[in-house]
């Protein structure tokens, strides 16, 4: 595929993510990739929105990051509405999930033994409003409504996916890195500490920053929710030169454990940035901007001090990235190639 203009829109969503890349090729072709859905009332924003200011309307593309609510909350909601064909639903043609249920083996959980035991238990986790996520897209698949792949940086089996029409480009995490948190998820499994060891993944040898952008920062501790870690990391490579990196909420720890080094080195120089977990002060640190060192840098956040970090946004300034939050400009756009919007004006960074 051949990407002739685009834009990536970042909906105001407050302490959660949801953003559209909206695409046309070079043969005039449209497509809508959606990178997270905020929290499920963000599901109806999503779908205004498609719907008033895009000429497709379905979705080709949603990538849900990891097992938060404040990411998977607005794809159930849009998946609810697709199964019970709700009239003007946005239909989606394919997503990428991490099935729990998939990585877990009743040798490193505490008492359940049964498959389908521990199929719904793992499950657990993507549970919202009475309902569990993977009920309503079991549904969907099983009559053929959508395809459904896990999206992995070492697919080795049917049903995992590494990229997407060669511009999405699946960063981490390795089936092996995630697998290693699924016993440790907000879910009704329990770990078993009775001597089961897990081979952890080898990490890469990354090279520590000469000179520190913020001792606050890069003393604080690394992000250590088993939820955060083995986020979905994707790079949008729209055409050679530009590189988009959809982070999630991963931390330090998700970098030094991608596949292998060709794929930590892809991702210096980047042209934008959506800064994890909100901006917060434990997902970053400086040998990781100045490896980034993108040129713009996006956060979906509410306020300062509510996960955005002063010290995180002034250590991003310090490598020369302009920094927008949608705490001070909303819902924000960025362009290439494409007209202006009624509405919208030039956002202002931090």
């Amino acid at each position: 595929m051949k990407v002739d203009r685009y834009e990536i829109d970042m909906l105001n969503v407050k302490n959660a993510d949801a953003f559209l890349i909206h695409l046309y090729t070079v043969e005039n072709d449209e497509y809508i990739v959606l990178i997270d859905g905020g929290n499920y009332q963000d599901g109806e924003k999503i779908t205004n929105f498609i719907q008033n200011n895009y000429g497709r309307q379905e979705i080709s593309l949603a990538i849900c990051t990891h097992c938060d609510k404040d990411h998977f909350g607005g794809i159930m909601y849009l998946l609810e509405q697709m199964r019970d064909n709700v009239e003007n639903h946005i239909p989606i043609n394919m997503i990428w999930i991490h099935d729990p249920a998939k990585h877990v083996d009743k040798g490193v959980i505490k008492w359940i033994t049964e498959k389908e035991q521990r199929d719904v238990a793992a499950r657990s986790v993507f549970d919202l409003n009475g309902g569990n996520l993977w009920d309503v897209l079991d549904e969907l698949v099983a009559t053929g409504r959508i395809l459904c792949k896990e999206p992995f940086s070492n697919p080795q089996v049917t049903g995992q996916m590494c990229g997407w029409r060669e511009i999405l480009k699946v960063i981490g995490p390795t089936v092996e890195y995630y697998t290693s948190f699924v016993p440790d998820f907000r879910n009704d499994l329990k770990r078993r500490k009775d001597g089961y060891v897990f081979e952890e993944p080898e990490e890469i040898d990354i090279e520590e920053a000469d000179e520190s952008l913020s001792k606050i920062m890069d003393e604080a501790d690394d992000d250590g929710s088993p939820h955060n870690r083995p986020s979905v990391i994707v790079l949008f490579i729209p055409y050679e030169g530009a590189k988009y990196l959809f982070t999630g909420d991963a931390c330090r720890d998700s970098f030094q454990n991608l596949h292998n080094e060709r794929l930590y080195n892809a991702l210096s120089h980047l042209t934008w940035l959506k800064v994890p977990h909100h901006g917060s002060i434990h997902n970053l640190d400086s040998t990781l901007i100045k490896h980034f060192s993108p040129t713009y840098a996006y956060v979906s956040t509410e306020k300062y001090n509510h996960y955005l970090s002063r010290a995180v946004v002034n250590a991003f300034k310090k490598v020369g990235t302009q920094v927008y939050a949608t705490n001070v400009n909303r819902s924000m756009r960025h362009v290439h190639k494409i007209a202006s919007r009624d509405g919208y004006s030039k956002a202002n960074p931090l």
